[in-house]
């Protein structure tokens, strides 16, 4: 009876131990540690130190499907100034020091360093120290990255850095969504896919990227730091899933500074559009009664002196009240008539679903629609031209 009763307490405790972790790995049985993991309620992410600490394996507990491919997550490159988003100049896929820095339970967090190897051209890229911090929380959907780039010589050196992911869900298509001048421009993924091409801006008008699947409604949400993002880019390939990638602005590091920068990425399901998001809530619009992913409004929907349905999607990091306000202007017209507002529980992850009827004043326009989403600190606006 003593022997049962322990081994239900270690069986028990690893179950609970297991929920917000970090630990190394012996993945091919050699003796040696390959990988290093770390996982909460709802990632469990795979870290390869020896292939420039990406993360090889990004896989979501609460729907049991993987969002990486062996392409792989957090993929650092310097990127060429003056070329097209996606030029690379160096890649950063050296061996990378692991550090575990804290093992749970409330938060995991995991830590890789590296200098730049750099060679021939890129040899003043020798000096430049790289760190990359990921966390995880208890409880929380929320990944959160953090980049210091410290500069060890003696001289200033220009660096423009550039996190690349290839994200998808996996055997399913997805639509992928950036913000620009022109509105959120939007592209389909198949898996099937015949060519490759972006959907992307060298103007970003908001601080997000993000993709959802066809088949799941499952996505994801990358909020970046504004106040060094110069671009973004979705890559569709040929191949399995689509590259978000940003180059930041030209940074001159001087000698012995860092320069430092944070992003994060969230999960969020059952929405139909991505056209905004903040770190903490994400917010989709359509238009139309048969609206959705890749689904607009028809011709014949479009009668003056009738309504269209606008149904608004809203998922957060977390569960709470918000107050949505709904309203519309027609070009050039400055001027907004609010149509309602109502007050919502949001789910966390989970998309929650309003409507309401917009009136067709007249044809050969565009419309502005506009959505206020307020919680109890913040106001957040989403405007979307139809």
């Amino acid at each position: 009876m003593k022997k049962i009763f322990i081994f239900l307490l270690v069986f028990g405790s690893c179950l609970v131990f297991a929920d917000t972790n970090a630990y190394f790995r012996d993945v091919d049985n050699d003796g040696k540690n390959d990988v290093v993991m770390m996982e909460n309620d709802f990632f469990r992410i795979t870290f390869s130190p020896s292939e420039g600490a990406k993360a090889t394996e990004v896989f979501y507990k609460p729907e049991n499907r993987l969002m990486s491919t062996s392409n792989g997550w957090f993929q650092d490159a310097v990127v060429e100034l003056g070329e097209m988003v996606g030029a690379n100049l160096y890649n950063c896929n050296h061996s990378y020091e692991s550090e575990i820095v804290k093992t749970g339970p409330d938060f995991c967090c995991v830590k890789f360093r590296s200098n730049l190897p750099g060679a021939g051209k890129f040899e003043n890229y020798r000096s430049i120290n790289i760190e990359r911090t990921y966390t995880l929380y208890a409880n929380s959907p929320v990944i959160h990255v953090e980049i210091k780039v410290k500069n060890n010589s003696a001289d200033a050196v220009p660096l423009t850095l550039m996190p690349a992911h290839w994200a998808w869900i996996d055997a399913e298509d997805s639509w992928y969504f950036v913000p620009d001048e022109l509105g959120v421009l939007n592209d389909f993924d198949s898996q099937v896919r015949t060519f490759s091409a972006p959907v992307g801006s060298q103007e970003p008008t908001r601080n997000f990227a993000g993709f959802l699947s066809v088949q799941s409604k499952l996505g994801l949400i990358f909020v970046m730091d504004w106040k060094y993002l110069d671009a973004i880019e979705c890559w569709l390939s040929k191949g399995k899933g689509a590259c978000v990638q940003w180059p930041y602005r030209k940074q001159i590091i001087n000698a012995g500074q860092t320069w430092t920068t944070q992003y994060m990425i969230y999960p969020v399901s059952g929405l139909e559009s991505i056209d905004a998001a903040s770190e903490n809530y994400a917010i989709g619009i359509t238009v139309g009664e048969k609206s959705g992913i890749g689904n607009f409004i028809s011709k014949e929907e479009i009668q003056v002196g009738k309504e269209v349905p606008v149904k608004i999607y809203i998922a957060g990091v977390d569960r709470g009240k918000v107050t949505i306000e709904y309203g519309y202007r027609i070009l050039p017209d400055e001027k907004e008539k609010i149509l309602g507002s109502t007050q919502t529980q949001i789910e966390k992850v989970k998309g929650t679903r309003l409507q309401f009827l917009l009136p067709v004043e007249k044809k050969d326009c565009t419309y502005v629609i506009k959505v206020r989403l307020k919680d109890e600190k913040t106001t957040f606006l989403k405007q979307k031209s139809q």
